[in-house]
């Protein structure tokens, strides 16, 4: 299910998160000085506040590049997969884990 649209803006990306639960504007920004190889490549933020963390990872079965999504707010956490798109963006796509 998609979740989210990104367009590039500059070296950043613009875009919505939306879900029955909540709709918010969102900046995916690059995190250029990480501190450790597992710290996250780029964070989330709307408004003031950063709502999540992404990090650059390679699918095993095709080898095509993918982001992997944390989105956190106090009442819900949300783990999702962002593909880049042709136009230089990223879309968001939620799967429910399956059991």
């Amino acid at each position: 299910m998609i979740i989210g649209n990104f367009k590039k803006t500059g070296n950043s990306f613009a875009g919505t998160i939306e879900t029955l639960m909540f709709t918010v504007q969102a900046i995916l920004e690059p995190i250029s000085n990480k501190p450790t190889s597992k710290a996250p490549d780029f964070k989330l933020v709307s408004g003031i506040r950063e709502i999540g963390a992404a990090w650059k990872k390679k699918s095993q079965e095709t080898g095509k590049d993918y982001l992997s999504v944390i989105i956190e707010d106090p009442t819900i956490s949300i783990s999702c997969a962002a593909f880049p798109t042709e136009s230089g963006g990223y879309v968001f796509i939620w799967n429910r884990e399956r059991q």
